[in-house]
């Protein structure tokens, strides 16, 4: 097995494997890290949720995201939350309205309001999300 990395050139291998080492591809990993670390302010605070259910898709939230959970924060008016409701863990909108609070389904065909919010227990607020994306 050879592992080479040098400064300016692709020049790696690993198993037979051509591994990219320049500069620019590692800005893109040093940028990527910074990202995390963002969204993950203090570690003891944030939690990671994989979705299930297209519920949220048109705000950008799909099946088999990871999404990042924030408990220390305060639930706002807009915010996405993760939450327990009716027996399972959700993922919606919060919206504060004068009628009370609504946790609210994004999906142009099946848009739900959640009233009864005294059986909702809001675990955190979404900061963040990761996407894998499936290849040929």
């Amino acid at each position: 097995m050879n592992h080479t990395v040098t400064d300016q050139t692709t020049a790696g291998r690993f198993e037979g494997t051509r591994i990219p080492t320049n500069r620019l591809q590692r800005k893109t990993i040093e940028a990527a890290l910074d990202t995390i670390n963002a969204l993950m302010t203090n570690v003891m605070d944030v939690f990671a949720y994989k979705v299930s259910g297209d519920c949220m898709e048109d705000a950008g939230i799909f099946d088999g995201d990871i999404l990042f959970v924030n408990r220390s924060l305060r639930p706002r008016n807009g915010s996405i939350v993760v939450a327990w409701y009716d027996g399972e863990t959700v993922v919606k909108r919060l919206l504060l309205k004068e009628e009370g609070a609504f946790l609210v389904a994004e999906r142009k065909e099946a848009p739900v309001e959640v009233k009864d919010c005294d059986m909702v227990h809001i675990f955190g607020v979404v900061t963040g999300s990761i996407r894998r994306f499936s290849h040929p």
